[in-house]
C-alpha cells in the first residue's frame, strides 16, 4: 500500500480529494535544493532516460491482480494505462479518454425505479491503443466483465459487482446500468479500460504478469529484469501526445534498492533521477544539503498504522489489542521519528474529509495503568519483566518491511514501550514483497506495520467489511488483511455506500469510526508527508500526492 499493496486500480481510487487543503505540512523546494534544480521554463527536447529508484520490486506487473497489489505495481502502470477519468492537481476528476465527467446536475447520472442507477460515458473517437486500434466501449465492458469473472483473482470486486451490465449503444458510447445507487461510482468509472482484443481467452491471472505488450498510456512496457530494473520505453502512438507530441523522453527506468539509504546516495551521485524516499526525521536536512537537486515536500495520502491480526492469539483478544494500543506513545512518535512534521492521526480518514472525519481514537494514549488492567481482564498476572498466562510470557510477533528507516525506528520504539508494559514484540521485518504479498493476506503476523492510501471517496468497503478478509473461497483477494469482522460495522459500509442522502452518509460514517475505535481492530499513527526528489537535469517535476509520482510522465525532460 515504501506505502504498503493497498491500490485498488490504478492511481484514481487511492487518491484524496481534499489534502491539498488540509496542510498539515508543507514545505516547498527550499534552500540551495531549490535553486540548483532545474530552470522549470527551460525548453525541452525529445529523448533521453529518466531513472527512477524505488525501495520495492513488484511480485507482478498486473495490479489488477492479487500479486500486483503493491504500490511500486501502480507507480509503474500508471504511465501504461489511461482511466477514462483523471486526477487533475487540485485533486477534481477530470476527463481523459471520457469527454465528461459523469454528474446528476449535467444528466450523465440517473435514478432507475428499481432501486438502481445508470451513469452514461461518451469516449474520445482519437482515443486509441498503442498498435492503432481505437479504444472502444467494449474496452470498457471487457474490463467489468473481466473484474467480476471469478476465475480471475482480482484485488477486489467491490462496487463493480454492483453493476448487472454494460451496455454499448455505439462504440463511443458507454452505460453502467447498477442493480443498486452507488455512492463512490466515480472510482469505479474512472478506471483504465481493458484491450478486449489482446485480452480475450488469455489468462488474466498470468498473461500481464511478466510482460504488457500494449499500452493506452504515454510509456509501453519495454522488458522487466528482475530484481534489477524495469523499462518504459515511450509509446509513438499515444492518442493524447497533442502538439507536443508527447511523451517527450524516450525511455523511463525503474531500478529496484531495497535499502532507502541507498537510494539518497545513489541520487546524490546521479546513478538514479528521482526517488520518493520515505519520511524520517533527517530527510529534509539531508535533501537541504543536496547541492545539485530539487526537491518537493507534500502532505500525503497514505497514513501508517498499526494492524492487529483479529483472527489469531493474542491479538484476537480485544483485551490484548487494547493493552498494546495504551502501551503505544503515539505522540512519541511523530515527535521522534518525524520531529513533529505530522500530527497523531486518529481515525481511519483523513482530517481533510472533514464532514466525515471524527477522532475516534483520540482518547487512546500511552497509559500504563490502564495497559494493565486490559490484561489483567484476560487472565494474564504480571511475573517480573512480562505479563504471563499459563506460565506463558505474553509474547507479539511483529512484522514489517525491511530496508524501510522510518518502520524499522518505529518498531523498536513500540518493542520500548511494550516491553515497559510486560509485553514482548518479537521484531520480523520482511523484504516488501513477501510481507505484502504473503504474510499479510495469509495472516502470518500478530501485529503490523504499513500504510493505506485514503481514497477520494471515504467508503472504505475493501478494508473492514467481514467479506473483504482474504481467504482461499475468494482467492485471497480481500483486503482485510486485520481478519476484523463487526457485522454491524460491514453492513454501515454497505448501507453508506448506496445511500444518495449526504447527511445520512456522514452520520453512518461517524459511527462505523466510533464501532471500530472500541474494536480496536488497528490503531492509526500518522498520515505520511510524501516527498519528491530529483537531480538537476530532470524537467518537468511537479509533486501532486493526488495524482502519484509519475501522474505528468508525459511532460517530463532531461536537459542534454
Amino acid at each position: 500500500m515504501g506505502p504498503g499493496r493497498m491500490s485498488i486500480s490504478r492511481r484514481l481510487a487511492a487518491y484524496a480529494l481534499a489534502l491539498i487543503a488540509a496542510a498539515i505540512m508543507v514545505s516547498g523546494c527550499g534552500g540551495s535544493a531549490d535553486t540548483a534544480a532545474a530552470d522549470p521554463d527551460a525548453p525541452k527536447q525529445h529523448g533521453g532516460l529518466v531513472t527512477i529508484g524505488m525501495d520495492q520490486e513488484p511480485a507482478c506487473l498486473n495490479e489488477k491482480i492479487q500479486c500486483g497489489s503493491m504500490a511500486a505495481t501502480t507507480m509503474i502502470a500508471a504511465s501504461l494505462w489511461d482511466g477514462l477519468l483523471d486526477i487533475d492537481a487540485e485533486g477534481n476528476y477530470a476527463p481523459k479518454i471520457a469527454t465528461d465527467v459523469p454528474t446528476k446536475e449535467n444528466g450523465s447520472v440517473k435514478d432507475t425505479p428499481d432501486g438502481g442507477m445508470t451513469v452514461t460515458m461518451h469516449l474520445k473517437p482519437e482515443a486509441r491503443w498503442s498498435d492503432g486500434r481505437p479504444i472502444t466501449c467494449d474496452d470498457v465492458a471487457f474490463r467489468w466483465s473481466t473484474t467480476m469473472d471469478e476465475r480471475w483473482q482480482v484485488v477486489s470486486r467491490k462496487g463493480w459487482e454492483l453493476i448487472k451490465d454494460v451496455e454499448c449503444p455505439d462504440a463511443q458510447t458507454v452505460v453502467f446500468v447498477w442493480a443498486e445507487r452507488y455512492a463512490p461510482y466515480l472510482g469505479i468509472v474512472s478506471a483504465a479500460p481493458l484491450p478486449k482484443h489482446v485480452l480475450d481467452g488469455k489468462d488474466f491471472n498470468k498473461y500481464f504478469n511478466e510482460a504488457i505488450p500494449i499500452s493506452s498510456g504515454p510509456f509501453m512496457l519495454k522488458k522487466w529484469n528482475r530484481a534489477v530494473d524495469v523499462q518504459l520505453k515511450r509509446n509513438p502512438e499515444y492518442w493524447d501526445a497533442g502538439k507536443d507530441e508527447r511523451p517527450w523522453l524516450d525511455t523511463i527506468r525503474y531500478v529496484f534498492v531495497a535499502d532507502t539509504n541507498t537510494l539518497k546516495i545513489q541520487l546524490r551521485t546521479g546513478e538514479v533521477d528521482i526517488i520518493s524516499p520515505p519520511p524520517d526525521s533527517t530527510l529534509k536536512e539531508e535533501l537541504e544539503g543536496f547541492p545539485r537537486g530539487g526537491y518537493q515536500i507534500e502532505p500525503g495520502i497514505y497514513w501508517e498504522q498499526i494492524a492487529f491480526n483479529n483472527a489469531k492469539a493474542p491479538t484476537n483478544d480485544i483485551n490484548v489489542r487494547k493493552a498494546i494500543a495504551y502501551s503505544i506513545d503515539r505522540d512519541q512518535i511523530t515527535d521522534v521519528v518525524l520531529k513533529g512534521q505530522v500530527e497523531r492521526l486518529d481515525s481511519t480518514l483523513l482530517p481533510a474529509k472533514k464532514e466525515y472525519y471524527i477522532p475516534a481514537w483520540k482518547d487512546v494514549k500511552y497509559d500504563t495503568k490502564k495497559a494493565a488492567g486490559y490484561l489483567e481482564k484476560s487472565g494474564y498476572k504480571r511475573n517480573g519483566q512480562y505479563f504471563e498466562k499459563g506460565g506463558k510470557p505474553l509474547t507479539v510477533q511483529f512484522k514489517s518491511t525491511a530496508g524501510n528507516d522510518l518502520r524499522l525506528k518505529v518498531a523498536q520504539l513500540l518493542q520500548q514501550r511494550l516491553k515497559a508494559n510486560g509485553i514482548k514484540m518479537d521484531i520480523a521485518l520482511e523484504p516488501p514483497n513477501v510481507f505484502f504479498g504473503q504474510s499479510t493476506p495469509n495472516g502470518a503476523f500478530g501485529m503490523a506495520l504499513w500504510a493505506w492510501s485514503s481514497g477520494i471517496d471515504p467508503s472504505q468497503e475493501t478494508m473492514f467489511p467481514c467479506d473483504q478478509i482474504p481467504s482461499e473461497a475468494n482467492d485471497f483477494s480481500g483486503q482485510n488483511n486485520y481478519r476484523y469482522c463487526n457485522e454491524k460495522v460491514s453492513e454501515l459500509i454497505k448501507q453508506a455506500n448506496v445511500t444518495t442522502d449526504q447527511a445520512e452518509r456522514i452520520r453512518m460514517t461517524h459511527e462505523i469510526q466510533t464501532l471500530m475505535a472500541a474494536d480496536m481492530p488497528m490503531l492509526p499513527l500518522f498520515q505520511r508527508p510524501e516527498t519528491l526528489a530529483y537531480t538537476e537535469r530532470t524537467l518537468g517535476m511537479d509533486s501532486n500526492p493526488l495524482g502519484g509520482l509519475v501522474w505528468n510522465a508525459a511532460d517530463w525532460a532531461v536537459m542534454k
